[in-house]
């Protein structure tokens, strides 16, 4: 498990297994309405609050999928990792490499 304390900035928390894009983070009405950007291997989310705030992420591996009863949203969806030394989190001002125990493929 890894907890990472991120600004979140812009409404956008980023997930990234690959070099950063900018043209791929590019919200379009379907975007919008998911409250998500994915590609196979990266996946931006809107955090639905406006404005800027400090948020503690708990990211674990898990090959389980347990939804949080409390959460506002939720979205599953497939993330191609080539690499897992190039996995990173990030919102537009910081960004931090993912920690734990990722596997490469789908």
């Amino acid at each position: 498990m890894q907890k990472i304390d991120l600004l979140i900035s812009h409404r956008q928390i980023q997930l990234w297994a690959r070099e950063f894009n900018y043209t791929l983070c590019q919200w379009g009405k379907k975007n919008l309405e998911q409250g998500a950007v994915i590609h196979k291997d990266i996946a931006v989310f809107d955090p639905i609050i406006d404005e800027p705030f400090g948020a503690n992420v708990i990211l674990e591996a898990s090959k389980i999928f347990t939804p949080d009863p409390t959460a506002e949203r939720i979205i599953v969806f497939p993330f191609f990792i080539q690499n897992r030394d190039k996995v990173e989190i990030s919102s537009v001002s910081e960004a931090f490499k993912i920690d734990v125990d990722l596997e490469e493929g789908l």
